[in-house]
């Protein structure tokens, strides 16, 4: 019999990307709560909340050894979870079958409006040893995204996940050009982002470099592209880092989920844009 409330337990653990990273930084060997959280950037007690998570879960062992706290991977299951997975995908290989041919709603404002434009998700994929290669279609112009990538009033509406704030200490968007941003998270802890703009070409294509503070020395090179795609936009981000270590470091920090939210945030802003006209 399925164990509800193990599966809860067990999905809300897994629901968080830094919690999967952590597990899988765990499947390479045991660390400290330091190490795990040097490559997330996060603080101390920020990874001690996400072990503890964990380890209520199962998931994750943890044993004091002189003044640092070991981590391991737990002795937790997954079993309940895989049951109740495939009585889902047995449910869905059964349900009925939509009609073919069945009429359907045609015209842009009835596809894409709502939570349909949600419906969005980035493609992330790793063509080269250095680099992450970032997919998304915006349902707006290639001008109106552009303008709000570079907007430095529009910024905070917009930049970083939902549980975060952004102030724009400053930002000079032209070749040549710096620019650094603050965000400050939940628990009020501030970090700093900061680059310089090495190509700006309005509105096709933008390269910056992308540092984050805590971990200074660590510039990434992130080429920016918006194709025009009708009354849409796709845009690329190519990110080049200088060891496959780092940018493993970058995906294995939460890069994915912060990027699918900030990215829902700037769908939000254009559909509030469109609306004002």
């Amino acid at each position: 019999m399925v164990q509800y409330s193990q599966i809860d337990q067990t999905l809300a653990a897994l629901a968080d990307p830094t919690r999967r990273g952590v597990l899988e930084r765990l499947g390479h060997g045991s660390a400290t709560i330091t190490h795990l959280a040097e490559p997330f950037g996060i603080s101390l007690t920020g990874m001690k909340k996400h072990v503890r998570v964990l380890e209520d879960a199962g998931l994750v062992a943890t044993e004091k050894v002189g003044r640092t706290r070991k981590c391991s991977l737990g002795p937790g299951r997954l079993d309940d979870l895989e049951e109740w997975i495939a009585s889902y995908r047995r449910m869905l290989d059964e349900r009925p079958r939509p009609i073919r041919g069945a009429p359907r709603t045609h015209g842009r404002n009835a596809a894409m409006t709502g939570h349909q434009q949600q419906a969005y998700t980035a493609t992330f994929t790793t063509p080269a040893d250095r680099e992450i290669h970032v997919e998304r279609v915006f349902d707006a112009p290639r001008a109106r995204v552009f303008a709000l990538y570079t907007d430095p009033e529009l910024i905070p509406e917009w930049w970083g996940p939902r549980d975060t704030t952004t102030v724009v200490d400053h930002m000079d968007v032209r070749t040549g050009g710096t620019w650094r941003f603050v965000t400050r998270d939940a628990d009020g802890s501030e970090y700093g982002f900061r680059g310089s703009y090495r190509e700006v070409t309005p509105p096709e294509r933008i390269v910056q470099t992308f540092e984050f503070e805590p971990m200074a020395g660590h510039v990434s090179i992130d080429t920016v592209t918006f194709e025009e795609l009708g009354d849409r936009t796709r845009v690329v981000t190519t990110s080049l880092f200088h060891t496959t270590e780092e940018r493993d470091g970058m995906l294995a920090s939460g890069m994915e989920r912060g990027l699918n939210e900030t990215y829902s945030r700037l769908d939000e802003l254009l559909a509030r844009d469109q609306s004002d006209e």
